[in-house]
């Protein structure tokens, strides 16, 4: 399972540190990042071999794993589609949502109980 919310805070103090995100970055510029990653995804050719997410790499990092069905490879489409998640979830985050696997799966039950 994934922790989204520890991750994601930690991507975030990170960003801080690095001068790439501060206290008081507006919602707006927060929209503007998940807009750039919504035109790198867009401009992208579906075929693309992956960007950072090769086979070694992914191997490494699940080497100790019990379960072994992940994808040892991502397209460069899968891996800038993550990029939209994440920069989508560091906004929530400097919003200050402080549960946002649970903001996410509500948004997701109320979708299936509303046509919209």
């Amino acid at each position: 399972m994934i922790k989204l919310n520890k991750l994601i805070k930690g991507l975030l103090d990170v960003k801080k540190e690095r001068g790439e995100v501060a206290e008081n970055t507006s919602p707006r510029a927060m929209s503007i990042r998940v807009s750039a990653s919504w035109r790198k995804f867009d401009a992208c050719p579906v075929s693309r071999p992956p960007l950072h997410l090769t086979h070694d790499f992914v191997e490494e990092q699940h080497k100790d794993d019990a379960c072994k069905t992940y994808t040892p490879e991502f397209s460069e489409r899968e891996e800038l589609a993550a990029d939209i998640i994440i920069n989508a979830a560091l906004a929530l985050r400097q919003q200050g949502c402080k549960n946002i696997e649970q903001v996410i799966k509500d948004r997701i039950a109320w979708r299936l109980a509303h046509k919209d």
